[in-house]
């Protein structure tokens, strides 16, 4: 599947579309006919970002609680200071 980052500007009457690709920005214009489906896959893109990261900010909290269950189960060994030899 191929997911374009899309942004619509309006210019006079015209559509145009600018799409970012290997750092480079690149603009197109669009026809009557292709608007409808420039919809529709722009907002197919927004919600995958969203989705997206949503799906981040989930796996950062189970991280950091994973974290917090290892930090309470390790044990400081030893548990007093070793006498040093000399």
């Amino acid at each position: 599947m191929l997911l374009l980052k899309l942004h619509i500007q309006f210019l006079e009457s015209a559509w145009v579309i600018t799409r970012s690709l290997g750092g480079k920005s690149y603009t197109y214009m669009v026809s009557v006919e292709e608007r409808a489906r420039l919809r529709q896959l722009t907002e197919e893109y927004r919600r995958y970002q969203r989705s997206r990261a949503v799906l981040i900010e989930g796996h950062l909290k189970v991280l950091e609680w994973v974290d917090q269950m290892a930090e309470k189960r390790l044990i400081n060994w030893p548990e007093r200071k070793l006498n040093s030899l000399g």
